[in-house]
């Protein structure tokens, strides 16, 4: 029967490998190799590891022979990967197949093998397009091409020159949105253990639309109805909001026809004698009002399930999340890309 006998420099050197080693195998060999040492037999060795004697033989002549650097695996050992990544052509072909069918993969994967006489799976295909940093999230809607790049421009720096009067604490600027929650909720994705599912039963009927103003520094001023948010609201909010402003303020809102009415329009002059200016993005810019985030933070990540349970149940939560926001809630907008893109060409002007 055959051991491997070790003297105590070569016991030392094992254990060291054994207990600090990263790859597992190079520790489980140098493992096996003290417990030879130690008296296990090559049969029991092999049970223990669940492989083979001649397998357990194998580390033995490679110990033997390069020492603890034979305890690697090899170059070119283990199963082929079935896409060769140094195929120039071959990956090419698969990105320019992904781009025509992102959706699909299973149609990726009939062309890919019409096209190369090749006999790949989804699931071989999946693995690989992962190590290309690939993942499989949700399309996102782009309004860029419908904008008029001088307008877009000339309007993104009067909300920039805005927003350096309110770092100067010349003024505050809060942005303006409508949204809508229901029973029929927005279900996002979520970690849930195998064979269980977190169920949220959709209902229809009522909606409670809140209209909201919200500051860089989360101050939200909220308003909510189960009625229709039209301009006679919206006026109301704002009329509302105005007596709360103790520096002169600007509201930023989009171009949506109940803040474009005669009515909203006839109040401007009102509202600017007591201080408050309205701004309105651009066309086609929602990436601009960050109260937007907002409404996205409370349907995806504040709203629970369980708040979808009744139509009690979320008017009580959506209450909580509002008056919560600023305080416990909060969220880190940071500099806002556009408006650092604006301090670096002004900087650019001013310093060459």
């Amino acid at each position: 029967m055959r051991y491997i006998e070790l003297d105590e420099t070569a016991r030392q050197e094992l254990e060291k490998v054994y207990h600090t080693h990263a790859k597992s195998h190079v520790r489980q060999r140098a493992q096996c190799l003290l417990l030879s040492d130690q008296g296990y037999s090559v049969p029991m060795l092999a049970d223990i590891y669940s492989t083979r004697t001649h397998t357990v033989r194998a580390w033995f002549n490679r110990w033997e022979s390069e020492g603890v650097q034979g305890l690697e695996i090899r170059p070119g050992r283990g199963l082929k990967p079935v896409i060769d990544a140094g195929n120039a052509s071959f990956v090419a072909s698969i990105r320019e197949e992904i781009s025509l069918n992102p959706h699909s993969l299973r149609e990726v994967v009939e062309r890919l093998n019409a096209r190369w006489d090749a006999s790949l799976t989804v699931g071989q295909l999946k693995s690989f397009i992962k190590k290309l940093k690939y993942s499989w999230r949700r399309f996102r809607e782009c309004v860029k091409a419908c904008q008029d790049p001088h307008i877009y421009e000339y309007m993104v720096s009067q909300l920039c020159f805005y927003m350096l009067l309110e770092e100067a604490g010349k003024l505050k600027i809060y942005y303006g949105d409508e949204s809508g929650f229901s029973l029929e909720p927005c279900i996002p994705y979520g970690w849930q253990p195998p064979g269980e599912y977190v169920r949220i039963t959709p209902a229809g009927g009522r909606r409670l639309n809140v209209f909201g103003l919200l500051s860089r520094d989360n101050d939200l001023h909220a308003f909510s109805t189960q009625g229709t948010v039209d301009t006679d609201m919206v006026i109301a909010c704002m009329d509302e909001f105005v007596k709360t402003i103790t520096v002169k303020t600007v509201v930023v809102l989009d171009n949506a026809s109940i803040h474009r009415s005669e009515k909203f329009n006839a109040k401007l002059c009102e509202w600017r004698q007591k201080g408050l200016r309205i701004f309105h993005l651009p066309p086609y810019s929602p990436h601009l009002n960050i109260i937007e985030t907002l409404w996205r933070k409370v349907k995806y990540d504040w709203l629970k399930p369980g708040d979808y349970a009744s139509w009690e149940t979320l008017q009580k939560a959506l209450e909580n999340i509002l008056t919560s926001v600023g305080k416990d809630l909060k969220i880190d907008f940071g500099e806002l890309k556009h408006f650092k893109k604006y301090k670096e060409n002004k900087a650019a002007i001013i310093y060459g």
